[in-house]
C-alpha cells in the first residue's frame, strides 16, 4: 500500500499545482481575448473614419469644380451624401475612438467642422489634412494596441504556436496597410505628374513591400481573415485598382505620363476603387484580430478542464506500470484485460464505474482492488475539487473521502479548502475596510469618487443627467461642545442612516467629510420630482432624534443640489452641489432660523437649536 500511496500523494501535489496554473493560463487568455476585440474594434473605427473621409474629400472636392453630389453620382455612379450619412453615425458612435486623448481630441474636431465643411467653408486640402490626422492618429493607437497584446502573448505562460502565428499575422497585416498607404500615395502623385524619378522609386519600392507581404498571406491567416482575404481577392473594386496602380508603374518605368492625367474623369474612375480596396485589406485585419480571439478563447478552454486530463493521464500510467509487472503469467492477462477497459475508461474522465471482480493470483487480485479503491477515490477527489472551485462553503465538502488514500487527499484538500475560505474572508474585510466608512457604514470619500466616475460617465454616454445631493449636518460642533464627540458620532450615525434610509435603491450615498456626506444618481424627470425627493431626504433627517444627556435633540441638515452637464467630471459635479450648499447658508443665515426648544433631564431649557438653511427650495 505503500508503494500505491506515494504516487497518489504526488498526484495530489499535481493535481493543486495544476489548478493554480490553470487559472493563471485562463487569465493570461482572457487578457488575449480584450486585447484582440480592442484591436478589431480598433480596425471597425478606422474603416467608419475612412468611410467618412473619403466621401466627404470627394464631395469638397467635386464642389470645387462646381459639381453637384448628383453630378457626381452621375458621372462615377457612386452617392456620396448616402455614404456620408451612413459613415458619421459609425464614427460617433464607436467607443474605440475614446480610448485615448489624441482620438477623443481628433473626434471633437471632426466633429465641430462638420457643419463647416457641409457649407463649403473648408478647402479640400484642409479637410484631406484633418481626415489624415485622424487616421495617422488611430493607426497610432492601434500600434500601441498591439504592442500590448503582442505582451501579453509573450508572458503568458500557455501561449502556444497557434497564438503567436495568429500575433505574427497581425502584425504583417498591418505592415502590408501601411505599404499600401505609401504606394496609394505615390501612386497618386505618379499619375498628377508630380514629383521625379526618386517618387517613382518610391511607388515601385512600395509595391514590392505590399506584394512581399501580402504574399505570404494564404499560409498564414487564420479562418476569419482568411474567408476575408479570398473576398477581397475576387472583389472587382480591388481588382480593378491593381490594374490602376499596375498601370501607373508601367508609364512611370517608360517615363511617360499615365493616361489617367490628361483625363480627370478616367483618373476619378480609377481612383474611387482604392477605398473600396483598402476596406477589403482592412478587414482581412480584423479577421486577424478575430482569429486570435478564438485562438485564445480555445486556449482559455484548454486550461480550464487541464487538471482533470493531467490526471486522467497520471491513473493510465500508474495501472499501465502495474499491469507490466504481471504479464509474464498467462493466468492474469483476462483480469489485465478488464483492468486495462476500466484504465481507459478512467483516462477518459469517467470515475463512475462498477467495481472489478478480483480474479487470478493473489497480487493480481489485490492489484485489482487497489484500482477500484483509486478509481472510488479519484471520483471523490473529482467531486471535493469541482465543488472546491465552485463553492468552498459547501457542506458536501465536510463529508470524508473513502480510503486511508482518501482521508490523506481530504487532509491536504481541506487545509487548500481553508486557505480559500480565509483569503477570501480577508479580502472582503480588506475590501470593506478600503470602501466603507467605519463609523457610518457608508461609501468613503475615495469609493464614493470611483462610483461617482462611472455613474457620470454612464449618464454621459446614455445623455440623461446625474444629480449630486451636498449634505450637510448643522449644529454638529455645538453637540461636540456641549455633550461630547460621542454624542456628535451618534448623531452623524443617526444621519447616515436617515440618508441611506429615504435615498433611493440605486443612489450613491456617502460620507465625505466630518459632518458632510454626498448623494448621487440618475437625475428625476423634472425639477419638482428632484426637490420632492431633496424634502424627503431632508426630512428623514429632521424627523431623527439625537438622545443626549439634555433628552431628545432633533437633527438639523442643509442640502446642496446640483445636475451634471456633458462638461462635467466628479469634482466640478460635486463643487457645484457644495457652492449651492453654501449660497443657501449665506442667503438664510440669521433670516430663516427656527429656534426648537428641548427640555434636558434638570429641566432647563435650552434655545437655539435651528435647522440652517435648506437650499433644495429653490436653488439648484
Amino acid at each position: 500500500m505503500l508503494v500505491m500511496l506515494i504516487p497518489v500523494t504526488a498526484l495530489a501535489v499535481f493535481t493543486g499545482s495544476s489548478a493554480v496554473s490553470s487559472w493563471s493560463d485562463r487569465q493570461d487568455a482572457i487578457s488575449v481575448q480584450r486585447d484582440s476585440a480592442a484591436l478589431g474594434a480598433m480596425m471597425s473605427a478606422r474603416v467608419a473614419a475612412t468611410n467618412e473621409g473619403v466621401a466627404t474629400s470627394a464631395i469638397v472636392q467635386a464642389a470645387s469644380f462646381k459639381l453637384t453630389p448628383a453630378k457626381v453620382k452621375a458621372l462615377f455612379g457612386i452617392d456620396y451624401e448616402a455614404q456620408l450619412k451612413l459613415a458619421r453615425p459609425r464614427v460617433d458612435s464607436s467607443a474605440a475612438l475614446l480610448t485615448s486623448a489624441p482620438l477623443e481630441t481628433d473626434l471633437r474636431r471632426l466633429q465641430s467642422q462638420r457643419p463647416k465643411i457641409d457649407a463649403g467653408k473648408v478647402s479640400p486640402t484642409a479637410v484631406l489634412d484633418l481626415f489624415a490626422r485622424f487616421l495617422a492618429d488611430i493607426d497610432a493607437q492601434w500600434s500601441l494596441q498591439f504592442k500590448h497584446l503582442r505582451a501579453d502573448v509573450l508572458t503568458a505562460s500557455s501561449a502556444d504556436g497557434l497564438l503567436s502565428s495568429r500575433v505574427t499575422a497581425t502584425s504583417t497585416v498591418f505592415a502590408a496597410l501601411d505599404a499600401a498607404k505609401r504606394r496609394f500615395i505615390s501612386c497618386g502623385d505618379a499619375v498628377k505628374g508630380v514629383g521625379d524619378a526618386v517618387d517613382v522609386e518610391t511607388l515601385i519600392a512600395a509595391d514590392g513591400a505590399f506584394t512581399s507581404l501580402t504574399s505570404g498571406f494564404p499560409a498564414a491567416l487564420g479562418p476569419h481573415a482568411a474567408a476575408a482575404w479570398h473576398s477581397w481577392q475576387h472583389d472587382p473594386a480591388a481588382l480593378a485598382w491593381e490594374r490602376t496602380v499596375a498601370q501607373t508603374i508601367t508609364y512611370s518605368l517608360a517615363g511617360r505620363p499615365s493616361p489617367m492625367t490628361a483625363n480627370a474623369l478616367a483618373c476619378g474612375h480609377a481612383f474611387i476603387n482604392e477605398p473600396l480596396w483598402l476596406n477589403g485589406l482592412t478587414a482581412v485585419a480584423q479577421g486577424t484580430a478575430a482569429d486570435m480571439r478564438d485562438a485564445a478563447l480555445r486556449q482559455e478552454d484548454a486550461s480550464t478542464g487541464s487538471c482533470l486530463l493531467e490526471g486522467a493521464i497520471f491513473v493510465l500510467s500508474l495501472l499501465l506500470g502495474v499491469g507490466a509487472s504481471v504479464l509474464l503469467a498467462r493466468a492474469v492477462v483476462r483480469p489485465l484485460r478488464r483492468l486495462a477497459l476500466t484504465a481507459h475508461q478512467v483516462a477518459g474522465g469517467n470515475f463512475a464505474l462498477p467495481a472489478v471482480p478480483p480474479a487470478g493470483p493473489r497480487e493480481v487480485a489485490d492489484t485489482i482492488q487497489a484500482v477500484d479503491d483509486m478509481t472510488a477515490v479519484l471520483s471523490a477527489v473529482e467531486a471535493f475539487t469541482v465543488t472546491l472551485a465552485e463553492d468552498p462553503a459547501a457542506a458536501s465538502l465536510d463529508v470524508p473521502l473513502p480510503g486511508r488514500t482518501g482521508r490523506a487527499l481530504q487532509s491536504t484538500l481541506s487545509r487548500l479548502r481553508e486557505a480559500v475560505l480565509d483569503t477570501e474572508q480577508q479580502r472582503t474585510i480588506l475590501q470593506e475596510v478600503a470602501t466603507h466608512d467605519s463609523l457610518t457604514g457608508l461609501l468613503n470619500r475615495r469609493a464614493a469618487r470611483l462610483e461617482v466616475e462611472t455613474e457620470l460617465s454612464r449618464a454621459h454616454r446614455e445623455g440623461c443627467a446625474l444629480m449630486a445631493m451636498f449634505v450637510d449636518l448643522d449644529g454638529l460642533k455645538r453637540i461636540n461642545d456641549r455633550y461630547g464627540h460621542n454624542v456628535g458620532d451618534e448623531a452623524i450615525r443617526l444621519t447616515a442612516q436617515a440618508l441611506r434610509r429615504a435615498a433611493r435603491e440605486s443612489d450613491v450615498v456617502a460620507r465625505i467629510g466630518g459632518d458632510e456626506f454626498l448623494i448621487v444618481g440618475c437625475a428625476p424627470g423634472d425639477d419638482a420630482l428632484l426637490l420632492a425627493l431633496a424634502d424627503r431626504l431632508h426630512h428623514a433627517v429632521t424627523s431623527s432624534l439625537l438622545q443626549t444627556a439634555g433628552g431628545l435633540i432633533p437633527l438639523r441638515c442643509s442640502i446642496g443640489i446640483s445636475l451634471s452637464e456633458s462638461s462635467d467630471d466628479v469634482d466640478s459635479l460635486v463643487a457645484k452641489a457644495d457652492r449651492a450648499l453654501y449660497r443657501e447658508k449665506q442667503r438664510g443665515a440669521g433670516s430663516r432660523m427656527a429656534d426648537q426648544t428641548s427640555t434636558s433631564a434638570t429641566g432647563r431649557r435650552e434655545d437655539g437649536w435651528a435647522a440652517g438653511p435648506y437650499p433644495t427650495r429653490r436653488t439648484i
